[in-house]
């Protein structure tokens, strides 16, 4: 009634009974897996338990690759596969996964990575703009800090 787009982690993730019962029980769709990271076989027996209803990953705790392969396993299962925080490189990872992935709806955007970002003179601080955010067109993940900032910071070199 409240229409809300999903319950995210209701339960802890290794409780896959009660996450089954609860996703067959509401309307809701259950969030769950964000706590395995990237933990390939504890997500595949979720998706094959049915103990939640979108897979919830992100590039800091699984890589690209294993994001990846989370993001087709969930496909295979006509599952959403949600990122969660801002990932790796100042959610600059995640945006490029997003764009490779069909099966998923959102960018989870946190302004507290911009001020970071600033102070080290990153030349593409990702802004959302109306709900919408666009990832860097430079090479790479397109985060470019400022290398005389860098320099002045740096506390040592191996």
């Amino acid at each position: 009634d409240l229409k809300f787009h999903w319950l995210e982690e209701p339960l802890r993730d290794v409780d896959l009974y009660n996450l089954q019962r609860l996703a067959q029980e509401l309307d809701i769709p259950i969030a769950t897996t964000e706590l395995l990271g990237g933990d390939l076989q504890a997500i595949a027996q979720h998706i094959y338990m049915k103990a939640g209803d979108i897979v919830r990953t992100d590039t800091n705790r699984a890589g690209i690759s294993t994001v990846m392969r989370i993001a087709h396993l969930a496909e295979a299962f006509w599952l959403n596969v949600e990122l969660t925080s801002m990932g790796a490189c100042f959610g600059l990872a995640n945006v490029h996964a997003i764009q490779a992935i069909p099966n998923t709806s959102f960018y989870e955007d946190w302004d507290n990575q911009l001020p970071l970002m600033e102070a080290l003179g990153c030349r593409h601080v990702m802004r959302s703009e109306k709900g919408y955010i666009r990832a860097p067109e430079a090479p790479g993940f397109g985060l470019e800090p400022d290398e005389k900032l860098v320099k002045k910071y740096t506390v040592a070199e191996y």
